[in-house]
């Protein structure tokens, strides 16, 4: 999933910063009049926004003055650049010489970084950028580096570092609007990390960045109800009167849980409650009405229909005659096909399954997918997209895995392995188990290549006639192992693993790997177990957990086994007003039980889920990068 990212600043910048570090010279062939007019029009190309002219400009002008050829060499690459003509930019960097004047170094750096950011070759970026600027450097030319390193971490998924990085340029001399910009763009970055990395922020030592974490914690905790949030925030203006975010953040958190507070009047829920989803649609539907008493809107109401794949259409039908201005559901993929293909989206729709079509085909007319039809679920070809992003970003590049050969492990596998090529990383080996014969050594030891190791003892021993003892040795070529399994078997393949001294290799794993309810006695054997999973479930601070403790006093049994989907209910009901303003900017995020929400193609809306790892039996939040 690309990540959007934003610059706080223009490339206008750094032809400002190159004009301001040019040595000075005498004119080669042309008087000290006609350089200066040569000088002030090329200023005013760039003014008028015509870089292509302003580029041939500066050309020019290092033909005719040899003595700071180099210095509009860097002028006219950084108008080409802001033309988006990269070819020919580098091109002409490649004829800036290098010498011992550091500023210049640094001006060229900045360039070829900002040139394979744009051409999205994040990582080239971050590489060429090197080391901190040194303190002597330009404010300006520093201000351009920690903005480009900061787009490119953010563009790799690397917010916790882009964030440090916008905190250090906030320090840094700027006019007001690219102050402006860049707190726009930390503060998108905050709206990404879970609660445990603000948590984190806020106990930091320096003022601004607790500021933030403060301010974000803040939001997050009373969004939904506006009159809250103002006393709350006034509390925080008093304590932090200087901070960056007082002009312009906070007036719009007001405006935008103002917002999240006017809810559609009548909403419909469509649900299978009778038949094999009898059990799911009820923790759905009590997340749902749990969310809507937390949020304290007696004006909603919602009414109930029992649908399936047969009569959803009719139902769909009285639930718009009886008055509903949303509708939720239904959950079905097969009452979703049918809705979609022989039915009429009338009403604001949000499905709570992936419809698998294409709904730009011109068959689904009354489908505006984003406008009046959203798609929300819990994917576990998500998840496992999610974790092959998270081990990308964690340095890995060499994967083995592990799967059931069910129909489910295999969906999970692949969405797994087609995104793990795409980031650049390789699958070495795939091991299937067969949960029925309970048999997990032979795959394990297939995958770990221990089976080979045996081999060549055996090979030795009859080569020599002689006893030879010989110890099994695993494969060295791999990063990570990937488990696809639920619970009770990833709790027998764990000690596998480590008997066949492969202990020391990182495993990670989808949400299926954890029950929801903490057992530190069976789940010890999964300790060091890095999976994703739903805020609700791991996150000891999530910020609903009154919602979570009331459904869990009662309906204990139910709450133990449908934890997740009490949660995608609660999001169902809470994200209803922010939708157009997600489908409207793919960059803005709703912090939700189930992860931090935004819009993706088709209408859907996907999840940046939390990261916990378990840790003597018990899964502990990670605070880390998150994809």
């Amino acid at each position: 999933m690309m990540q959007k990212y934003m610059f706080s600043r223009s490339l206008c910048l750094l032809l400002l910063f190159v004009s301001a570090c040019g040595p000075a010279s005498q004119t080669k062939s042309l008087d000290d009049e006609a350089l200066l007019q040569q000088q002030q029009q090329a200023t005013q190309f760039i003014d008028s926004g015509d870089f292509l002219a302003a580029a041939d400009a500066y050309l020019a002008l290092a033909e005719a003055d040899g003595a700071r050829a180099d210095e509009y060499r860097l002028k006219a690459a950084a108008a080409l650049v802001e033309a988006a003509d990269y070819n020919r930019a580098e091109e002409i960097l490649t004829l800036v010489e290098k010498d011992d004047e550091q500023i210049r170094s640094l001006q060229k750096t900045v360039l070829i970084a900002r040139i394979a950011l744009a051409r999205g070759d994040a990582r080239t970026a971050v590489e060429t950028l090197g080391p901190e600027p040194v303190d002597t450097a330009p404010g300006n030319l520093k201000s351009a580096w920690y903005d480009i390193k900061a787009a490119a971490l953010e563009q790799l998924g690397l917010w916790r570092e882009a964030l440090s990085d916008r905190l250090t340029l906030s320090t840094l001399p700027g006019s007001p609007a690219e102050h402006s910009d860049n707190n726009a763009a930390l503060w998108q970055l905050l709206e990404k990390l879970d609660n445990a990395g603000l948590e984190e922020l806020r106990a930091a030592d320096a003022p601004a960045g607790a500021g933030w974490g403060e301010l974000a914690l803040i939001y997050r905790t009373h969004m939904a109800n506006p009159k809250n949030l103002k006393l709350v925030l006034e509390d925080w203006s008093a304590r932090y009167p200087d901070h960056g975010a007082l002009a312009e953040i906070v007036p719009g958190l007001i405006v935008s849980s103002e917002e999240l507070a006017t809810r559609p009047q009548n909403l419909a829920l469509l649900l299978p409650f009778s038949g094999r989803f009898a059990d799911a649609s009820r923790a759905i539907r009590d997340g749902f009405v749990a969310a809507w008493y937390d949020s304290d809107d007696a004006n909603t109401r919602i009414r109930f229909y029992n649908t399936d794949s047969l009569n959803i259409i009719e139902q769909y039908q009285n639930a718009v005659s009886e008055g509903a201005d949303f509708i939720i559901g239904p959950l079905e993929k097969t009452a979703i096909d049918r809705l979609l293909q022989q039915g009429s989206i009338t009403t604001k729709t949000m499905v709570l399954n992936y419809f698998d079509g294409d709904l730009n085909n011109a068959a689904f007319e009354s489908v505006k997918p984003g406008v009046n039809f959203f798609q929300l679920t819990l994917s576990p070809e998500d998840e496992a997209m999610q974790v092959a992003e998270r081990a990308w970003f964690d340095g890995h590049a060499r994967a083995l895995a592990i799967s059931t050969g069910d129909e489910w492990g295999n969906r999970v596998l692949t969405a797994f392995r087609e995104r793990w090529q795409e980031l650049g990383g390789v699958l070495l080996e795939h091991a299937v188990y067969d949960s029925e014969t309970e048999d997990y050594s032979e795959p394990i030891r297939r995958l770990l290549n221990t089976d080979s190791s045996k081999e060549r003892t055996r090979e030795l021993r009859a080569v020599l006639n002689r006893s030879i003892h010989g110890e099994e040795r695993r494969r060295q070529d791999a990063d990570f192992i990937f488990i696809a399994s639920p619970p009770d078997i990833a709790r027998q393949v764990m000690p596998h693993i480590r008997f066949l001294r492969a202990g020391d290799l990182p495993v990670y794993a989808t949400s299926h790997v954890y029950s929801g309810q903490p057992d530190p006695v069976r789940d010890a054997d999964m300790n060091r177990i890095l999976f994703a999973d739903v805020p609700w479930t791991i996150d000891p601070d999530f910020y609903h957990n009154r919602a979570k403790s009331v459904i869990g006093q009662t309906w204990p049994q139910s709450a133990a086994n449908y934890q997740r989907l009490y949660a995608l209910g609660y999001d169902a009901y809470s994200v209803i007003p922010g939708l157009p303003g997600l489908a409207a900017d793919s960059g803005k995020r709703f912090s939700g039980a189930t992860g931090n929400l935004y819009v993706a193609d088709q209408g859907r809306i996907q999840h940046y889920l939390a990261w916990a790892q378990f840790v003597d039996g018990l899964p502990q939040p990670v605070v880390g990068s998150q994809p």
